[in-house]
């Protein structure tokens, strides 16, 4: 079994407890990325890693605007626009005049895509259950409390800033 320490590349770029924090989850980071992108391979139809990003936003937050889904990807309104063009031609969302101005189109995640993102789900779970076979009988409990933490931490960042913008110091 690897030691976890070793596996961050290069020294530590700090002794304090949120560098070595940082420093231990960098490889994650990576790792999830890479994850992200085998989950997608081989799918029909084919689905690019920002067009996922939009099929997830629209089954968490529910029907959205164009304009909604490109500030939430921090994109421009055009790029955000053509994706989901390309996703409505796949017939995964669906373009409907909205409730109280027929003028405002909202998006819908339509029930092809949901059963795409419930493969997609469905393959990472079996990727991380795999990685997590290995963790020592005790760790799942202290992993879980510290990436809830973590977790709700990364929902507080609003659509548009990064992740380094509510790190700056004042």
């Amino acid at each position: 079994m690897k030691d976890p320490a070793r596996s961050v590349p290069g020294p530590p770029h700090g002794t304090d407890d949120s560098d070595r924090l940082v420093d231990a989850l960098l490889p994650l980071v990576r790792a999830s990325a890479t994850l992200a992108a085998r989950s997608l391979a081989d799918l029909q139809p084919e689905v690019t890693l920002p067009q996922y990003r939009i099929l997830t936003v629209l089954d968490s937050r529910g029907p959205q605007r164009v304009a909604d889904i490109a500030a939430n990807l921090s994109i421009q309104p055009p790029a955000a626009s053509r994706m989901c063009d390309r996703l409505e031609h796949r017939h995964l969302i669906s373009r409907r005049s909205g409730c109280r101005d027929r003028r405002e189109v909202q998006l819908h995640l339509t029930q092809a895509g949901a059963q795409l993102l419930a493969e997609i789900t469905s393959r990472q779970r079996a990727a991380l259950a795999s990685l997590t076979a290995a963790l020592a009988a005790d760790a799942p409990d202290i992993l879980v409390t510290a990436l809830r933490s973590l977790a709700a931490a990364a929902d507080d960042l609003s659509p548009g800033t990064s992740p380094t913008a509510s790190a700056k110091p004042n």
